[in-house]
This record gives structure tokens, C-alpha cells and sequence, in this order.
């Protein structure tokens, strides 16, 4: 015990009063720590004593007597409760003898920690063995009541009572534990003592509690209990049992073969720490109660004779059953829904606890049973689907269920739930992977993202939805899905998510990123666009020092913040971050400065690939992972990933935009910005225009303007809305893209629908591969005028919802050329549709589509092939009931053909009617859906009938 002996000898004095004698006179020893000059030595101590001559210490250098040196009191009694006999102290250690008059020594530092402990009178009691040899290169004192281990780098410390068992059942220093670090501890809560622990140099510990026993957790299960489950105090509590090896093997997991690798399994009070050796997962996973997540349930085919006609349509409900593998035996079984059924499918978004604490050894199947409810006769089983789930894969977390099974989906997954650990945020609670994008969000997503849309919708029955979806939504992620990313980390660290924490576990699959996908999309809910509206109107969106108080204030109270940045370019890129913590001056480096830490969907905070390359963890001081904002100027900078030369940047009602959206804005499923509900609650108007032209001015009836007026050609960047809010039309926004800059393409699962080709029938747009112009606004009745001018020949289109009306106006586009639309009666459902196209272009033929508010049952108007004379005004509106469409054409003859659809009746077309100039006609249904169309002309509107036919 060399090394303990030199540390010893420096720690311990030596008086010398006179040369160092040691003389043996009977029994008494010289000391020059004794007055009389001796101390007397005696019995087995003495005998013990004199063996010690021919024992080395540790490293063979010098005797143990001699190590010893003089000893420094008579020898002391035994207390009987120790076992009786007696002890004597010398220099660097002492003798204790038994009853029986077995004697052994202790010294050096395991001698330190002994006495400092209390030495025989402590719980340790009498020494049992002389200090040896102990494996991994250490050494071992035992005693009564415990063992006192030391190592050259960890020190002398003891374990004991139930500590000690368990970690002599683990074969102790040779167990994977390795040496005790510390001495046994108190585990403290509230000031009181709930438990005690022994850390050890191999990183693990021994945890007891008198409920729990004393149980060992150890490598990177440790790691993980006490950073993101926060130890005994945290979600999970103290061990129960043995961390437990488990070999690698082949198994079955969701109908696919799978090589399961090592893995340790720790199992706690309240859950397990699971730790896969390699392979996808592996590391550390904290795993609490098991909750099972019902995304949603679809069905497909036909089962029936009246769902082969197309009469009736799936009629679906759920048998689900948990099983116990152990047991074989059913603990959880539930018809969803409770009685009756729902259509081809359904969206639940719900959450249903399977089991309060996972212990290792819990092993059980879930399984959903997919029927087709029939009127008459037995229902028909779809299909079944299920998964096995043990700790060894994790009980299926990180793993998304979303595979037919005949014709039966069933999207589901088991999460699991652990707290915030800012400290390593990007670390543990973000995505191991890049921004990534999708080049086409199917029909399928759109009808996931929004409540008020089904999957099967009949196309032409909502065409507004359809038209939506292919303006503003279908590319939408084609430049990233930076917002999806963080909105969906918001909620898979409240437990609201498909992916359960931590997050980083997660690969990037195509599938599995659906709903990533999905959230992308909640950027343009109603909610959340009328809420973007009162931030425009407030100037919060470019107010970078307001943004860093208002995120902070929104995070520290719980409403857990993402915060969006765009460019000052309308249509440029638009990104969007998810903040964690604050600096205000005292950031390394930035004085003064105010500092946002933000987990940046295109730096990822671990290794991840990109492009086919490995890259290395971005750091969190990478100017991508920081906001910083000037306090003098209100400016801010952010860059757009690491090493990248795109820099974000804007001040205080200039250049671009950085605002913070609380959790409460996203926080449920979205509605269409057309909502009804909505609409009509704030008289809301949303224009979107598209295709291959670009907004000039937008003016309301009062000659207030949203542009800067005179601008020599469209406007492109957001300083160019009128700065004078006097002369700018009131509460109307635009809407930025809040996504871009991301990683190669990833392609949406292909399924298209009837849409284009109804669509392309009718004469629209059926796709914008770039953004669309995006307009919202509060106000009833008023008027507005929205000049646009083509940079390229083609086509625009030109999309208006209100509570009272929908619009769809598409144009062919001549480059340089300017048409205008103008609403009189904006959000009214008797609004006037005025369109005036180019007087220097040439002859157009448009298509108008107009409808009522009602999404279920209105019918919808659309005039295809609309002769436009150039210069020329035509006029259109809906009739008050919604029955029918007025058409004045003022100054020229117009031709068209007619479309009416109601409700899920197929359209009906009417083809080559006309209308001379300066007449009105009113083309209407004159009885219900299936009813025939009447044409009225007049002279003039709400004049006297000229004409009145049938439409056949």
C-alpha cells in the first residue's frame, strides 16, 4: 500500500523529543508520546505486534511494524457491544484484538478513514482481517460491520449493511461496479433522509430505501437516472431490482425481423433505464410509465354489397387488447369507440395509460382489430394489427406502428414521458437529424392537419378545400420543415406527441416524419392566422428585444415558446427555432448582449447525416444555435446553420421578421383559416393569390393602401408596406412562410386523387410549386381593389374566403400586364365580384368559381371559359340565398359555360350561354340540388326580366 503509505506518513506528525528509541521491557513499548517515555503493550496486541515484524505493506517496501511506528496511548477496552477486547493506537495505525484474542491491524489511509469514522465504537465495529490485496489493483480492510476499500485514485471509503451485500453479490471491486468513491450517503428530500447510497469508480452506484432494499445502478444507466430522470427525487425513484444483462438476439417486432443487441435493463420505483450496446438506440433510454398512443385509425375497400355500388362507406370501429406475455393473460381490453362506429377513419389524438411504472421484466402485446360494422349479418374483420414489446426493443419507444394490415390502419405508438433538462436541451430533447423537406404533401396529410378536412372528402363537394390545398399547401414543405419540427418537439415533451423523449432517439424516415409534416401545416390554421394578424398589427413581429421578454416570460410560465424568423423578402426563406434559455448581458464573449439559445432544426446537437455525410454535433455557441439582439439598435442576427452564409437579420420595424409564438397557439389541431366559426366571429377575409403573377397594390374603398403607393414595380420585401399606418389599410397582414433551408427532399407517399383532373376541368390551378401571397383581414362590409401585374405569361389565380362567400378567379397572365379584382362588401356573402382585365392585353377567358359559406351542402357556381373583354368590367355575386349567381356585364357581351354542384351531387354543366353588353342575368337553381337551372336576363340589375329559361 505504497501509495497510501507516503500519503499517510504526510499527514501524520511525529514529535520527536528525544532519539527515537523502542525498547521491549516485558510488555511496555518506549514512545516519545508518553510522559513516563513508555506505553504499555500487552497481549494479543502485543503478540499482534510482534508478527507484524515479517508483514509488508502494499508494494513490499517496509514492514508493517515499522509502518506502524511508536504507539500513542495504553491500550482501551472493547466495549462488549463490539465484541469485546481490546485496541491500542500507534502512528500510523492500530491493533484491535477480540474476545477471543484474534488480533488484526489497521493503518494507512483505509487506518484514516476508520478513525475518522469512529474506529471501534463506530458501526463498523472490530476489524475482522488484516488490510489485503483486493482485485483491480486495491486493498481491503474488513470489519464487523462493513469493509473499507481503498484505490490509488479513488481513496479509502467504506461500504456496509445492505450496500455492502449487494455489492459483495456483485463480486465487489471485481463486479462492474468497480471501488467505492465515497462512503455510504444519505439520500436527502425536503431535508429528510429517504434512503442511502455508495457511488463507485466504474460509474454506478448502490441505492437503498427501506421499502426498495439496496439495488446497484451503473454505465450509462447512471448517467441517464440522475441527468434526465433526476435521480431518486425524479420520475422514477429508487432501484428495485438487478440491473440485468441481456444477451443479443434475433426477434420479431411489428411482423419484421430485427437483431436486438446487448442491452441492460435497470429497473426503478416508477419505471426502468433500458441501455442498448449498439445499433440505432443505442445509449441510455429513461423509460417512466408506459403510455399507449391512438393517433388514428383507417380503413379501406369495400366488405359490403352496398359499399361495392358506393352507397355506404366503411363503417369502423377498434377492438383493442393489452396482453401480459408473462402471464398470457388479457389486462386491458376496449371497444373504440364505446358503441356505434365512425366512417372510413378517424383522428383520436388520444392518450391511454398502460402501465405505472415499467419494471425490466415486463413483457406484454398490444393489438387492434380493425371490423366493418354491417346492418345486417356478422361484421367484417379488416385486419389485425399488434406488436410484441419487452425492454429489449425498448417496449417499442422511438417506434411508429402506421402499416396496413389488410385493410386495417391503425397509427400508434408507446411513449413514454421524462422532465426538461435545459442544460443539455439540444442534446436530448431535439432531433438527432437535419431540417428535411418534402418536395408534395399528399391530400392524406392536408386531411390530417386540419379538423374541419376529411381524407374522403368528395372533391368537388369542397372545392375550396381542394383549391387551398393546391395553392398554399401542397408544396408547402418544400423548402423545409423547420415549424413542423419544433411544434412537434413542444409536444412530444409534454406528452402529446406520436414521439415520445427523448426525441433524439428518433431517425429521420420519411414515415415516421408524417407528422412532422402535419404540424408544418398548423402555420396556416385560422387560429393561428388571426393570432398572427394582431402581432402584425402590434409590430411584435419586428420587435427582436420584445421577442427575447416575451419568449422567456411565455417559457418561464409554461407555455413553451418556438420563435419564427423570415426574411425581409416576401416568398424568401422563412425558419423557425425552438429557444430553451435566456442571456440578458451575461452570455461568454457578448456583453451587453441579449442572447436567445435556440435548438436550430438545421444544426442538430449530435452527430447526425447529411447529404450522405457524417457530420459532427453542432455546438451550442454556433452563431446557427444563438439569437443575438443588439439592446442599442433592436437588431438581431441569426445564422441559418452552421457555416452558412444566410444570415437572418432585422431591427425594430425594418428588415426581417422575429417574433415568438406561445404553445397556447398550437396547442390542438387546426381548423382551415376559411373556418366558418372564425370567420364570422371576426368578419375575417382570406385572400390568396398565386401563380405567374405578383401583387401591385391592394387598396380599400377609402383610398387607404397596404403597399407604399407609386412603387415602380411589385413590391418584393416587407419594408414596402406602407409605413404611415394612417394611410394603410387596417387590420390586414400578410402571411410569411415560416419554413425553408433545409436538407434534400424527402418524397411524400405517393396518392393522388380525382382533384387535378376535376380542377383543371373546371379551369383552375391545380398546383403552385412556390408560395402563394397569403392575405388576411378583420372588417365587414368594406371594399378592397387587388391589382396584380404577370411577370411571366401563364396564369393567376386569385382565392378569397370569407364566412359568407368563396371566390376563385383564375386568369391566363400576360407578362407586364395588369388585371384587377375588386370586392364590394368584403366578408359578406352578397358581395360583388368586379374583374377588369388588362385594356392593353388581349381577349381572356377566365374561370370564377363562387360559393356560399356553408361547407356542407352550398352550392357552387363556376363560370369556365368567362370572355373578358380587355378594359372591360364584368360583375358577379351570389344571389341572397345562396341558389344562384348574378352576372352584369356593363360595357361588352361575355360568353361562358356554367358548372353547378350542390352538396355531393355530381356537377352539372351547361355549356355556350351568353350575355349581351350592359345586360344582367341571374342563373339559378329553381328547386334544390337536383332542380332545374333557370337563366333570367335583364337590363339592368334588379331590373326588368327580358328572358327566362330552363338550362339544359
Amino acid at each position: 500500500m505504497s501509495d497510501a503509505l507516503n500519503i499517510a506518513a504526510s499527514k501524520i506528525q511525529t514529535p520527536v523529543a528525544k532519539p527515537i528509541k523502542l525498547e521491549v521491557d516485558s510488555s511496555a513499548l518506549s514512545s516519545p508520546f508518553s510522559s513516563s517515555g513508555t506505553f504499555l503493550v500487552k497481549g494479543p496486541v502485543y503478540d499482534k505486534w510482534k508478527a507484524l515484524a515479517d508483514q509488508k505493506t502494499a508494494g513490499g517496501a517496509q514492514g508493517v511494524q515499522a509502518y506502524l511506528g511508536y504507539p500513542i496511548e495504553d491500550e482501551t477496552e472493547v466495549p462488549a457491544g463490539k465484541g469485546g477486547g481490546a485496541a491500542q493506537k500507534f502512528q500510523r495505525g492500530m491493533i484491535v484484538a477480540g474476545a477471543n484474542g484474534a488480533a488484526f491491524v489497521v493503518y494507512g489511509e483505509i487506518y484514516l478513514r476508520y478513525a475518522a469514522l469512529g474506529g471501534v465504537s463506530s458501526f463498523l465495529g472490530r476489524p475482522t482481517s488484516d488490510e489485503e490485496n483486493a482485485e483491480g489493483g486495491g486493498r481491503v480492510s474488513k470489519f464487523a460491520g462493513g469493509d473499507i476499500y481503498w484505490l490509488g485514485v479513488s481513496g479509502a471509503n467504506e461500504v456496509h449493511g445492505a450496500i455492502r451485500e449487494r455489492y459483495l453479490a456483485l463480486r465487489g471491486p471485481g463486479g462492474p461496479l468497480g471501488y467505492p468513491t465515497c462512503g455510504e450517503t444519505q439520500v436527502m428530500s425536503r431535508g429528510k433522509e429517504i434512503g442511502r447510497f455508495n457511488r463507485f469508480s466504474n460509474n454506478g452506484a448502490i441505492y437503498w430505501s427501506g421499502t426498495t432494499g439496496a439495488w446497484e445502478v451503473y454505465g450509462p444507466a447512471l448517467s441517464a437516472w440522475e441527468g434526465e430522470a433526476k435521480g431518486v427525487s425524479g420520475v422514477l425513484g429508487f432501484p428495485i431490482a438487478a440491473q440485468e444483462h441481456m444477451a443479443a438476439k434475433k426477434s420479431q417486432f411489428m411482423g419484421i425481423s430485427v437483431d436486438l443487441p446487448e442491452t441492460d435493463i435497470g429497473t426503478f420505483q416508477k419505471g426502468a433505464i433500458v441501455s442498448h450496446a449498439s445499433g440505432p438506440a443505442a445509449g441510455a433510454h429513461v423509460v417512466h410509465d408506459l403510455d399507449l398512443f391512438m393517433q388514428s385509425f383507417t380503413a379501406r375497400g369495400s366488405h359490403t354489397f352496398w359499399e361495392d355500388l358506393g352507397v355506404s362507406g366503411d363503417w369502423l370501429y377498434v377492438d383493442m387488447t393489452v396482453t401480459d406475455k408473462k402471464s398470457n393473460k388479457v389486462i386491458k381490453s376496449q371497444r373504440i369507440p364505446a358503441s356505434g362506429h365512425w366512417g372510413a377513419s378517424q383522428t383520436l389524438n388520444e392518450k391511454q395509460a398502460l402501465f405505472s411504472g415499467a419494471r425490466g421484466d415486463l413483457a406484454f402485446e398490444v393489438a387492434f382489430n380493425g371490423w366493418d360494422a354491417v346492418n345486417s349479418g356478422s361484421d367484417k374483420h379488416l385486419g389485425t394489427a399488434s406488436g410484441e414489446y419487452d425492454a429489449q426493443n425498448l417496449w417499442g419507444i422511438g417506434q411508429v406502428s402506421n402499416s396496413w394490415t389488410g385493410d386495417f390502419l391503425a397509427t400508434y405508438s408507446i411513449e413514454t414521458t421524462i422532465p426538461f433538462n435545459a442544460a443539455e436541451f439540444r442534446e436530448e430533447m431535439w432531433w438527432g437529424f437535419h431540417n428535411f423537406s418534402t418536395a408534395e404533401l399528399s391530400w392524406d396529410t392536408f386531411a390530417q392537419t386540419y379538423s374541419d378536412v376529411q381524407e374522403s372528402e368528395i372533391h368537388w363537394e369542397h372545392p375550396f378545400d381542394y383549391l387551398f390545398y393546391t395553392l398554399a399547401y401542397q408544396h408547402f414543405a418544400s423548402g423545409g420543415n423547420c415549424f413542423g419540427m419544433a411544434i412537434e418537439s413542444v409536444y412530444a415533451q409534454i406528452g402529446r406527441s406520436l414521439f415520445g423523449e427523448p426525441i433524439v432517439t428518433y431517425a429521420q424516415d420519411a414515415t415516421d416524419m408524417q407528422e412532422i409534416n402535419i404540424k408544418m401545416g398548423y402555420q396556416l390554421g385560422g387560429d393561428f392566422i388571426d393570432w398572427f394578424l394582431g402581432q402584425w398589427i402590434s409590430d411584435t413581429v419586428r420587435d427582436p428585444i420584445n421577442t427575447f421578454n416575451v419568449s422567456r416570460d411565455q417559457f418561464n410560465r409554461g407555455d413553451l415558446p418556438v420563435i419564427s424568423i423570415a426574411t425581409n423578402k416576401w416568398g424568401g426563406d422563412g425558419h423557425c427555432v425552438r429557444p430553451y434559455r435566456w442571456y440578458d448581458g451575461d452570455y461568454p464573449n457578448k456583453p451587453g448582449k441579449l442572447v436567445i439559445a435556440v435548438a436550430n432544426p438545421n444544426s442538430p446537437g449530435v452527430k447526425y447525416t447529411y447529404q450522405g455525410q457524417n457530420e459532427a454535433a453542432v455546438p451550442d455557441n454556433d452563431p446557427s444555435c444563438l439569437i443575438v439582439i443588439d439592446k442599442a439598435s433592436n437588431t438581431f442576427e441569426l445564422s441559418a446553420a452552421q457555416g452558412s452564409s444566410t444570415i437572418y437579420s432585422g431591427g425594430k420595424g425594418s428588415g426581417g421578421l422575429c417574433f415568438s409564438i406561445p404553445f397556447c397557439e398550437f396547442s390542438s389541431q387546426p381548423r382551415t383559416p376559411f373556418w366558418e366559426a372564425l370567420a364570422m366571429l371576426v368578419a375575417g377575409t382570406l385572400i390568396i393569390f398565386g401563380g405567374d403573377g405578383q401583387t401591385q397594390q391592394i387598396t380599400d374603398g377609402s383610398g387607404r393602401t397596404f403597399y407604399e403607393p407609386d412603387l415602380a414595380a411589385p413590391p418584393t420585401t416587407v419594408d414596402e408596406v406602407r409605413k404611415d399606418k394612417t394611410k394603410r389599410i387596417p387590420n390586414m397582414a400578410r402571411i410569411p412562410k415560416l419554413g425553408a433551408g433545409a436538407a434534400p427532399s424527402l418524397k411524400a407517399p405517393e396518392k393522388r386523387t380525382q382533384v387535378e383532373a376535376r380542377l383543371k376541368a373546371l379551369g383552375h390551378v391545380t398546383s403552385a410549386p412556390s408560395f402563394p401571397e397569403v392575405y388576411y383581414l378583420h372588417g365587414d362590409g368594406g371594399e378592397l381593389t387587388h391589382e396584380f401585374v404577370a411577370h411571366a405569361s401563364g396564369t393567376s389565380q386569385w382565392h378569397m374566403r370569407s364566412a359568407g362567400l368563396g371566390v376563385v378567379v383564375t386568369l391566363p397572365a400576360e407578362a407586364g400586364k395588369k388585371d384587377v379584382v375588386n370586392v364590394a362588401g368584403v366578408s359578406r356573402n352578397d358581395a360583388t365580384v368586379t374583374i377588369t382585365s388588362a385594356a392593353n392585353g388581349a381577349q381572356k377567358h377566365a374561370t370564377v368559381s363562387l360559393s356560399g359559406g356553408s361547407r356542407t351542402g352550398a352550392s357552387t357556381f363556376t363560370l369556365s371559359n368567362l370572355a373578358l373583354t380587355p378594359g372591360k368590367a364584368l360583375k358577379l355575386s351570389l344571389t341572397a340565398d345562396g341558389s344562384g349567381v348574378n352576372l352584369h356585364s356593363p360595357d361588352a357581351a361575355s360568353s361562358f359555360d356554367l358548372a353547378v354542384q350542390t352538396g355531393a351531387a355530381e356537377p352539372r354543366t351547361f355549356r355556350s350561354l351568353s350575355l349581351d353588353s350592359g345586360k344582367a342575368a341571374t342563373l339559378a337553381l329553381a328547386s334544390g340540388a337536383s332542380g332545374p337551372v333557370n337563366m333570367k336576363v335583364l337590363d339592368r340589375p334588379g331590373g326588368t326580366v327580358l328572358t327566362e329559361k330552363a338550362l339544359n
